[in-house]
């Protein structure tokens, strides 16, 4: 690992950049912070009706003996034909039951992925107006707007896309529940199985991710979620843009780095605190639980503010692609950032009014 970040300091480098530009960008527009915070409360305000449908349905039902898989029984333990232990008794929801459960959890599953969709689009259109305003302009209601148009025009796409990725959560939860049924029975059936779910896994980040920047042009041009998709990959092909460095390396050291800050402030409170409280067995019990209470409160409110941040990194890079495509700069600091200028394009160069934008590639003749 020390290995490969060197060799990709200049990428790091980039990133840390980055990662700034998108805190100047979260300094400029506070009350994102605020609308995330909002969305999440009435998210799980939304989702207690059906967490209550689905405690009550879980409690429908009657245990009956598990002669499906039940093999031999000794009087304590029952065991499958494999000779692996498994439940003598199992829990039989009533027929009602079974079909509002199946329903419930795609509901809340939904719902989940519509609020990540809406927030992603939210943030995504308030940064743009951010990324194209002029320097030093204080932009007003634009994070409304943003929210009106995704509770609006673009409420339908947004429900879509969250469909989609709802879709693609079930059956990779279906998918990684049938690998760990071969893997039970061992043979060349396990090692099939983990040869398609790792393919299914990975068939399943691509579909994730292009749905994230889907949504993220869907935020910026209004498109719908298909057409989003399907420009928004034509973009980066067009300008030779390799969004890895965007995908992995940014989330990588966001949360490493947190990780580390609050292992280290859960270990200062923890010792910090270990002469204040009262000298007896439970001393040194006392300030490790207090120290790892401090980690996890820390560790939360830096995940937070960690997935604001990259939502932000998401729509610069995409803002800074448009900019490419159009051979145009419309936020020096973004493209000072990134410094990824094809030879096809040409150096930055500022017009006579002020204006920046690429100048035509240097003609090369041959001698």
């Amino acid at each position: 690992m020390a290995l490969v970040f060197y060799l990709w300091r200049d990428k790091l480098r980039m990133c840390g950049k980055l990662l700034a530009l998108s805190a100047h960008g979260l300094k400029e527009n506070p009350n994102l912070a605020f609308f995330v915070i909002l969305l999440k409360l009435s998210t799980l305000i939304i989702l207690v009706p059906h967490m209550v449908g689905l405690t009550f349905a879980g409690m429908s039902g009657h245990p009956f003996p598990n002669s499906g898989e039940v093999v031999t029984h000794n009087g304590e333990t029952c065991k499958d034909s494999d000779d692996m232990e498994v439940a003598c008794c199992v829990w039989k929801m009533d027929d009602w039951a079974v079909g509002y459960f199946i329903f419930g959890a795609v509901c809340i599953l939904w719902t989940l992925f519509l609020a990540f969709d809406l927030r992603l689009y939210t943030v995504s259109g308030t940064i743009t107006q951010w990324y194209y305003a002029p320097p030093g302009t204080r932009l007003q209601g634009s994070m409304m707007s943003s929210l009106k148009n995704g509770l609006g025009p673009n409420f339908g796409s947004l429900c879509f896309g969250s469909f989609v990725m709802t879709i693609v959560e079930i059956l990779r939860k279906a998918n990684e529940q049938a690998r760990r049924n071969a893997m039970r029975r061992g043979g060349v059936t396990a090692i099939i199985a983990c040869i398609c779910t790792s393919c299914m896994d990975c068939l399943y980040a691509v579909i994730q991710f292009l749905s994230k920047f889907a949504v993220i042009q869907m935020a910026i041009t209004g498109e719908s979620f298909c057409d989003a998709a399907r420009s928004v990959t034509d973009l980066l092909k067009r300008n030779f843009l390799s969004a890895y460095a965007v995908w992995w390396l940014p989330p990588m050291i966001l949360h490493t780095v947190s990780f580390l800050l609050a292992a280290v402030w859960g270990a200062l409170a923890g010792v910090l605190s270990y002469n204040t409280f009262p000298d007896d067995k439970l001393q040194l019990t006392s300030a490790i639980v207090l120290g790892f209470i401090a980690f996890g409160m820390s560790l939360t409110v830096m995940s937070f503010f960690n997935s604001l941040l990259l939502n932000i990194v998401d729509a610069v890079f995409i803002c800074y692609a448009m900019d490419k495509d159009r051979a145009t700069v419309c936020n020096a600091a973004a493209h000072e950032i990134f410094m990824i200028v094809p030879v096809a394009v040409g150096p930055v160069v500022q017009q006579p009014d002020g204006n920046i934008g690429y100048a035509p590639p240097p003609q090369v003749t041959a001698p």
